[in-house]
């Protein structure tokens, strides 16, 4: 079996560790409506990535690119309780892929395969990225749930909230955002959206190293779920710590491309036994 390549594996366990912290960054990127049950949407795209070799003389290294896969699925409802009241909840499955196309097949390797199943309030579903106070609406409440990676065995979600980014999903959640004035014209797979625009950036930066990164995440109410695709752009530099914040140099570029491929509305469980 193919093995994930080690410095992929590594900027991201890196990047979780810069990014982990901040409360106002997460992956609440993927779920602005909640569809009917049984619905599900599926999205494509890839992930690459470029180290940063100065004076090579073969230039900058491209590592081959990776093949992504985004499946939401919209399954049962059930009566639970959330801060002490009984709320109507809905069970909510994503499946993400990663890996490298082999025989016209996505090959995950050994953990490029992750499935989330969490229980969430119906109301705790956002129509914007803040509140009525304005906090904005970083994470997704999760009542209980589930997780599988690669072929492991599943384990509960012990978190409170869903949170995919950055080792599940690149895009990350800003605490603003700049707004598109109109639809645009949108071209995925599964034929032209109109969608609006949402763009986010967010710099991190300590001493010795400095994270920007900058998306775009396209919003159609006419698809399940709300999203029509997204991108990332991630770049890390570093420099000495006890040096100027002039001497920072990048070190790599990491892009996310991801669009629609696909909807439906025969959604099933790939956890049938976890409620």
């Amino acid at each position: 079996m193919r093995r994930w390549q080690p410095q992929k594996l590594a900027w991201m366990f890196a990047l979780a560790l810069v990014f982990g912290i901040q409360a106002h960054v997460s992956a609440q990127t993927l779920i602005w409506n909640l569809p009917a049950e049984g619905s599900w949407v599926r999205f494509q795209g890839t992930f690459e990535q470029t180290e940063a070799r100065p004076g090579a003389a073969g230039g900058d290294l491209d590592l081959p690119p990776w093949s992504e896969q985004v499946t939401i699925k919209a399954l049962g409802s059930e009566m639970a309780e959330v801060a002490g009241e009984q709320k109507p909840c809905r069970w909510i499955e994503i499946r993400i892929e990663r890996g490298k196309e082999v025989d016209g097949k996505l090959d995950t390797g050994l953990a490029g395969l992750e499935i989330y199943k969490v229980l969430v309030p119906e109301t705790a579903i956002p129509q914007g990225i803040t509140n009525q106070e304005g906090i904005p609406l970083s994470f997704l409440p999760v009542v209980k749930g589930y997780r599988k990676v690669g072929s492991g065995e599943i384990t509960p979600i012990v978190s409170p909230a869903l949170q995919l980014y950055p080792l599940g999903v690149l895009a990350g959640y800003y605490r603003t955002m700049t707004v598109g004035n109109a639809p645009e014209d949108l071209s995925t797979p599964a034929g032209r959206q109109s969608a609006t625009k949402y763009e986010g950036k967010l710099e991190v930066e300590r001493a010795g190293s400095r994270t920007q990164e900058d998306s775009t995440i396209w919003r159609s109410a006419e698809i399940p779920f709300g999203v029509a695709g997204w991108t990332a752009n991630v770049v890390r530099q570093v420099k000495d710590e006890r040096a100027p914040r002039d001497d920072f140099k990048t070190v790599s570029t990491v892009k996310s491309s991801v669009r629609l491929s696909g909807t439906g509305t025969d959604a099933t469980s790939d956890l049938p036994d976890s409620n």
